[in-house]
């Protein structure tokens, strides 16, 4: 085997080792790892925006955006709320999500009653989804943290399952 396919091998050990240990932390603390999030989504805009205030204050250029400054010092604040609010924007996060699964609830609906109009038998399918999803983002408004907990686990479920077949995959070809 090339040095090219071992490290490539090695390289998927490691990644399926990554992926279960995120899963399994996402899995154990939903809570946690959402508010992990917000805080990291924080420290992003707190760089970028300190970033754009030093090249707007050191710029020596001759046209220098004046946006940029409101631009960047809101980021900055911004990433400080959501680090100092973390739970706040997560709610806020999720709760958005929850309008926007009703507004695709009511084009589900639309489209039911329009595929109705015309006789066709798969309206069925468009307006039990539309049902679901309606419920989904009802329950999302109501409940945010809780709901978004349910969906944190799922995706820590399916990166195990990820890590699992990385790991099988490393397996399979170094024996």
């Amino acid at each position: 085997m090339s040095e090219k396919i071992k490290t490539a091998l090695k390289t998927h050990g490691l990644d399926g080792i990554l992926l279960i240990v995120a899963g399994l932390i996402m899995l154990i603390w939903p809570e946690a790892s959402l508010k992990i999030l917000c805080i990291v989504m924080g420290i992003i805009l707190i760089i970028i925006g300190g970033i754009n205030l030093l090249s707007y204050f050191f710029n020596t250029y001759a046209e220098v955006n004046k946006n940029t400054l409101i631009y960047s010092t809101a980021a900055v604040i911004l990433g400080i709320l959501m680090i100092v609010l973390s739970r706040f924007f997560v709610s806020v996060f999720l709760v958005i999500v929850g309008l926007i699964l009703l507004f695709g609830c009511f084009m589900l609906f639309r489209r039911a009653y329009q595929l109705r109009d015309v006789k066709d038998k798969d309206f069925i399918i468009s307006l039990v989804l539309g049902i679901v999803i309606l419920v989904l983002g009802i329950v999302m408004i109501i409940n945010p943290v809780g709901t978004g907990s349910f969906v944190v686990r799922l995706i820590g479920i399916a990166l195990i399952i990820m890590g699992i077949a990385a790991l099988a995959m490393f397996r399979n070809r170094t024996e």
